[in-house]
């Protein structure tokens, strides 16, 4: 942000379609990051933030990466809990389970799809490009991410339903949970709707009001906030006026 017109970077192609950096343009965050590590450090087990997807472009240094496809992680867990960290030997162990074992080189970019659990190494010193993004193929799954978020938050809360500002609190809490409330979600399709009304003319941006329409319904169909719903409603008018004018 220091140096807005300097480019260190592009994008690669195949991950240019990023609502979620597209949005915090304006914001005081991004998803972009630079991770820099010595031989031997490592990032432990984890899905992406929100249920993102994600890519890592190594400009030096080899990495190793442990990547298990949805639903592979509930066989790691001990004690009903997913590990922090693989060790070696947890590797060597595991059975009927899953999972890509890749060693990422020098110059080479690794795509990691929405929910996969993975578990990183730096091999060597190693310098590389990250972000997390989402975009009409994975925005539902987005939404199942933060309604569960929602409705564990929400179970937590339930001895205070009583208080005036329960609704208020719960949002606040879900977004220190998760990272993001359902208000905020509601910001970033109002935001995909306004570029595609600008862009109307290309055959994506109609495609992806007809996602954003089919989330919107679905949200629609979930428990939300007094005021959430009205919000939904009046954008799926909208869309559905983008498709009348065309």
């Amino acid at each position: 942000r220091a140096y807005p017109n300097y480019k260190a970077y592009v994008t690669p192609f195949y991950f240019c379609d990023d609502w979620l950096n597209e949005f915090c343009e304006n914001e005081d965050d991004d998803f972009k990051f630079v991770y820099m590590g010595p031989k031997g450090t490592w990032t432990p087990l984890h899905a992406d933030v929100y249920g993102s997807y994600s890519w890592s472009a190594n400009i030096c240094g080899r990495k190793r990466w442990l990547l298990f496809p949805p639903g592979e992680e509930n066989s790691l867990q001990k004690n009903s809990k997913i590990p922090f960290m693989l060790k070696e030997t947890d590797i060597m162990n595991l059975k009927n389970v899953s999972f890509f074992d890749v060693i990422q080189e020098p110059g080479e970019v690794i795509f990691v799809p929405s929910g996969w659990y993975h578990q990183v190494w730096n091999l060597e010193d190693t310098i590389s490009i990250n972000h997390n993004w989402f975009n009409s193929y994975n925005i539902l799954y987005i939404w199942h991410c933060l309604y569960k978020a929602s409705l564990d938050v929400e179970q937590e809360l339930s001895d205070l339903k009583q208080f005036d500002d329960w609704q208020d609190q719960h949002q606040i809490l879900l977004k220190a949970h998760h990272g993001m409330n359902l208000f905020k979600f509601l910001d970033i399709l109002e935001s995909r709707v306004a570029l595609a009304k600008c862009q109307k003319e290309t055959t994506t941006h109609q495609e992806d009001m007809q996602v954003l329409k089919n989330v919107c319904e679905k949200m629609l169909s979930c428990s939300l906030p007094d005021g959430l719903s009205n919000n939904i409603s009046v954008l799926i008018d909208d869309i559905s006026k983008f498709f009348t004018n065309l």
